[in-house]
């Protein structure tokens, strides 16, 4: 039904009598992860994210393989650090949530969203790497990577390392990707200025 505040008193009603409850760790860990859950999608609690997900992780028994809780759990932590400005902690969560899910149904969503985190710590070169694994990723599914965003991101990052040639190429295929009601001034203006220096 969408009513997320009402979800939440739930699951903090839960929280309260399960932290006695004789069922244990377990049930405790699935609370605590629906909490985090329900705060990520209200919006604006980050650090209430990452405080109910730290303590998943410290009262759940981390798993030697794959996990796909525990993936999930380091998406949503890598979308708190993220909107938090913290930028190394969000690329570590999000290679985590691959890392515990190497079939991860949206492995092109977080690669693009890991290339984002490097590109804000001004980590360009790392940036432009992992779109490359990004694009052979969805070549390998056989997806296509329809998301100006991406070519934008990949733009950008080029057009820092001073390949101009390699940015002009990536803006023009974003401004084609681009929808209708997309704002790209932006993107053409800097497909204009690496141009000039190519």
């Amino acid at each position: 039904m969408h009513d997320y505040e009402a979800a939440l008193k739930a699951a903090e009603t839960a929280l309260g009598l399960g932290s006695g409850s004789s069922e244990g760790k377990p049930a405790l860990a699935e609370t605590l992860l629906t909490i985090a859950e329900l705060l990520a999608a209200i919006g604006r609690r980050d650090r209430e994210v990452v405080n109910y997900l730290h303590q998943f992780a410290q009262t759940s028994k981390r798993p030697l393989g794959v996990d796909v809780t525990w993936s999930r759990a380091h998406e949503i932590l890598g979308d708190a650090y993220f909107n938090l400005g913290q930028y190394d902690e969000a690329a570590m969560a999000y290679r985590a949530a691959l890392q515990f899910n190497p079939d991860h149904p949206w492995e092109v969503s977080l690669l693009y969203r890991i290339a984002r985190s490097y590109y804000h710590q001004r980590a360009y070169q790392e940036t432009v790497e992992t779109i490359q694994n990004l694009l052979a990723a969805a070549r390998a599914d056989g997806q296509p990577v329809d998301d100006y965003r991406v070519y934008d991101l990949l733009g950008s990052a080029q057009f820092a390392l001073g390949k101009y040639d390699r940015a002009a190429e990536a803006y023009q295929q974003a401004l084609q990707l681009a929808p209708p009601n997309a704002d790209v001034d932006k993107i053409r203006t800097y497909l204009d200025y690496a141009q000039e220096r190519i």
